[in-house]
């Protein structure tokens, strides 16, 4: 009989410990899920507003308007940045046509050190129409940056179109690390040696002096 004494209150500890493990589970779920909603709702509310306001200032040929987009670190750093806003919008004939704009980063990378954080975004993977070409749109910003705050901002902004990402060497400026710019491709450039120059021979002569 008192084996059953000491039984039943085992089973009883047993259940109340698996119940405040689940609950204890269950906050940390919903703590994580709350954080990554927060996260990706500053992401959106992020590239809405970059998206907005560049949309506005391409289709009304607002040269200053998209550079106020850029950091001032990223202005700093861009000596030629006016003049090539203004040869895109000598080019570009709005109004545009939305075709596909993503509100989210393709990748998220953040440096936190001592309560301080950092956080780059790269977005891709948007289109629009505009006087019958197609442009391919990606950037990649500082949407936080509490160890320099003129660094927040857009860092790199790229157009470039059907013809240009559909031949064999286009490569985007925001997938290999480029410097800060405003970057607009309507055909292929290559911008660090493809297989094709690496299997190139490159022919050195060294001339010396007879030794006397």
């Amino acid at each position: 009989m008192k084996k059953l004494f000491i039984f039943v209150p085992m089973i009883l500890l047993l259940l109340t410990s698996c119940s405040l493990g689940d609950k204890v589970s269950g906050v940390f779920q919903n703590s994580r899920t709350r954080m990554l909603d927060a996260m990706t709702s500053r992401e959106e509310k992020v590239f809405r507003e970059l998206f907005d306001a560049l949309f506005t200032a391409m289709d009304n040929g607002d040269k200053d308007g998209i550079k106020d987009l850029f950091s001032i670190v990223a202005i700093n750093e861009i000596p030629d940045l006016d003049s090539k806003i203004e040869e895109f919008l000598n080019v570009y004939n709005g109004p545009m046509e939305i075709e596909n704009i993503k509100y989210s980063a393709d990748t998220s990378d953040d440096n936190i050190d001592h309560g301080k954080k950092r956080t780059r975004l790269r977005n891709s993977g948007n289109t629009i129409i505009a006087g019958g070409i197609r442009y391919h749109i990606s950037v990649v910003l500082y949407s936080q940056d509490d160890f320099n705050k003129d660094n927040e901002g857009v860092y790199i902004l790229e157009f470039s179109t059907d013809e240009a990402r559909n031949s064999k060497n286009f490569t985007p400026h925001t997938s290999y690390g480029a410097g800060p710019g405003f970057y607009y491709q309507d055909s292929a450039v290559t911008f660090y040696p493809t297989t094709d120059l690496l299997d190139s021979t490159i022919k050195v002569t060294v001339q010396t002096s007879p030794v006397t």
